[in-house]
């Protein structure tokens, strides 16, 4: 998460001239880390109420503002007045933060994905409509079990 704004912003020189430092790549990593968390976040919730979307949508558009409105009026902060500038003013900022979700995210969503396709549990298979409860009740049969652990005990 952190080698893509330090990668990105390497010398990277800002609209007002000034040469960026480590301020600029550690605020672009925390929030790509934070967003990162919000979409692992929506992407487990399995129960969606009213209350639990106002919260999320509520929570993710405060998140930018409250943070950059508290760090840029602390005094003697080293990002005293930056951060505004870092965020709102610099299209690099953007560029990196998107680079970093999306080679963060893209392969845990794949991996997911490919886990339920390949190997789908038995909660998988009741949303997809593949459930088959003659196939199940057969490979349930104690019978059968008992046959099995018989064989496997031979060994």
């Amino acid at each position: 998460m952190y080698g893509v704004p330090q990668i990105t912003y390497g010398d990277y020189i800002f609209s007002n001239g000034k040469k960026q430092d480590f301020w600029a790549q550690n605020v672009c990593s925390y929030f790509a880390i934070v967003i990162l968390h919000y979409m692992t976040t929506c992407l487990f919730t399995c129960n969606w109420t009213w209350f639990t979307l106002f919260m999320y949508t509520a929570s993710i558009l405060l998140f930018a503002p409250f943070e950059i409105v508290t760090y840029d009026h602390i005094d003697g902060s080293a990002l005293t007045g930056r951060l505004k500038e870092i965020v709102f003013e610099d299209y690099q900022f953007w560029l990196s933060l998107i680079a970093a979700l999306a080679i963060c995210f893209l392969p845990f969503m794949f991996y997911f994905q490919a886990n339920q396709l390949l190997f789908p549990s038995m909660k998988d298979l009741i949303m997809q409509d593949g459930f088959d409860e003659k196939a199940v009740m057969e490979e349930a049969d104690p019978k059968k079990a008992k046959a099995a652990m018989d064989l496997m005990k031979q060994q």
